[in-house]
């Protein structure tokens, strides 16, 4: 019996291979080769297998349930819109309905045990530092030119650690709100933050 990551995977991979993989591929601008399309996701190189639609990360190994799904969404969308040059909260976004404190894990902001210096060795590696009114910012790419931006702000004597992730005010028109959070999840993984 599979669990519902699994048949939600396989439903849309099933979904996702009813396209054309060249008018995809020419539609975000992806490397092809006879075995897939290649891209980039959270600073990572996926490949989307032509024979059947797999989502593989770049050593092989089938991608898991957030990047594929991810992945599938971003190629859904065409990525057409113009960025608008203004971060913030996914709570924040445009057209968006916020229940709960809109803090926390999912939210992609609150407090963390991740250090200054763990966040910066992780972040270094995958995107580029911006000056903000945290204590250390970094855009990571996400996928074609949408990013997200990670703030940081350092504990002191009142307040503990914070890790926000902030996201381009037009990003919906990239990907879909339920999606973000799968997006998050997998980045904070990826970077060792959780």
């Amino acid at each position: 019996m599979q669990n519902n990551y699994a048949l939600q995977t396989e439903q849309a991979r099933i979904l996702f291979s009813r396209q054309d993989p060249d008018a995809v591929a020419h539609r975000h601008n992806l490397r092809t080769d006879s075995s897939g399309l290649w891209l980039e996701f959270c600073g990572k190189t996926y490949q989307l297998r032509r024979k059947d639609a797999q989502v593989l990360r770049s050593d092989g190994t089938p991608a898991g349930f957030e990047e594929t799904l991810s992945i599938y969404d971003l190629l859904n969308h065409t990525q057409s819109a113009p960025l608008a040059g203004e971060w913030c909260s996914v709570y924040a976004l445009p057209h968006t309905l916020r229940s709960g404190s809109g803090i926390g894990p999912a939210a992609g902001t609150g407090e963390t045990g991740v250090s200054a210096a763990q966040f910066l060795a992780a972040c270094q590696s995958v995107g580029t530092a911006l000056p903000s009114k945290a204590d250390f910012s970094f855009q990571i790419p996400v996928f074609g030119k949408l990013s997200v931006l990670l703030q940081y702000w350092q504990a002191d004597d009142e307040f503990p650690a914070k890790l926000q992730c902030l996201w381009d005010k037009n990003a919906r028109e990239f990907v879909l709100f339920e999606t973000m959070f799968y997006i998050m999840g997998h980045l904070y993984r990826q970077l060792g933050f959780e």
